[in-house]
């Protein structure tokens, strides 16, 4: 404020003055603006940022129950696999029994044979005529049964060794996979 000379007083300012005034209230404004809209911007980066990490945590989250699904399944392959490995080992334990007691009645029937076939040559020396007849007829019909039995006992040692040496035929299984983005 001045005053001006000749006794009359008035307010005036000078240009400088009403510049610097008006000048400072509009760099005020600007600054205001400024910090309204950092404001505003840090707002926006906060939401983002926040909204990033949740994706980061749905995403995590996904990945490990994607692992977790991973490791039951390879443990239940595992398992599986063990559980069949018990079971084969049972077979061949009880295919190597039914071998076994077939060799053994084929023993016991080859015993029982020779010893129905010294017994029959036996009478066959003792008796004559009809009976020795009679005794060749037996030793002949023995002689088929024991065919007969031996050709049994062959065939069902066959079929243990070929389903031991060619087991039935498994299914395959599609392996496990794990789809997602990481």
């Amino acid at each position: 404020m001045q005053v001006v000379r000749g006794g009359v007083d008035r307010i005036a300012m000078t240009r400088v003055e009403i510049d610097a005034e008006y000048g400072l209230a509009g760099v005020a404004d600007d600054l205001q603006r400024a910090i309204d809209e950092t404001d505003r911007v840090l707002a926006d980066a906060e939401t983002r940022l926040a909204s990033e990490r949740h994706q980061l945590d749905l995403q995590s989250s996904t990945h490990d129950e994607q692992v977790a699904d991973a490791k039951g399944a390879e443990m239940s392959r595992v398992a599986q696999l063990e559980e069949l490995k018990r079971k084969v080992a049972a077979v061949t334990d009880e295919t190597a029994a039914v071998k076994a007691q077939n060799s053994k009645d084929l023993q016991d029937i080859s015993c029982e044979f020779q010893k129905r076939m010294q017994d029959i040559e036996h009478d066959m020396v003792s008796l004559s005529g009809g009976a020795e007849l009679q005794l060749r007829r037996k030793l002949m019909a023995l002689t088929k049964e024991n065919q007969q039995l031996q050709s049994q006992i062959a065939s069902l040692t066959s079929k243990i060794d070929h389903a031991n040496h060619h087991p039935a035929p498994r299914r395959r299984k599609r392996p496990l996979t794990v789809t997602g983005s990481l």
